[in-house]
């Protein structure tokens, strides 16, 4: 069956991946909220040059996340944070150092926490 509305920004394979990330944090207790998704779509679009002016200077309005929450909503953990014991949260060392190994991969040329708050501000108040 054929999707309603318009032609989506991302492609399917990367809306897939951004899918995916999600969950993993998920997994991890770190629940992304509707802004982080739309600031990591903003930093996504900002790093290939593409400008999609159907979005202000980048970035994705409330409603993208509402339609793309819809569109897979039976591919996103819907999880809730929940308090946990101490040994269920232990990690071994070598798993956060691979962590953060894919961390670095994953985050070369996305902009630093500094100028991601200040994005967050100037979004609050533009």
């Amino acid at each position: 069956m054929k999707s309603q509305g318009g032609q989506t920004v991302l492609s399917k394979e990367t809306e897939e991946e951004f899918i995916k990330y999600k969950n993993i944090c998920a997994d991890w207790g770190y629940l992304l909220e509707a802004y982080d998704l739309r600031v990591l779509v903003k930093v996504y679009l900002d790093k290939l040059g593409v400008n999609e002016k159907r979005f202000n200077n980048n970035m994705p309005g409330p409603d993208f996340v509402s339609s793309f929450m819809k569109r897979h909503k039976d591919a996103i953990s819907q999880k809730l944070s929940q308090n946990i014991k101490r040994n269920r949260a232990a990690v071994p060392p070598e798993i956060i150092k691979k962590y953060f190994e894919e961390l670095e991969i994953s985050l070369s040329g996305v902009p630093t926490y500094v100028q991601y708050y200040k994005l967050r501000r100037d979004e609050s108040f533009g």
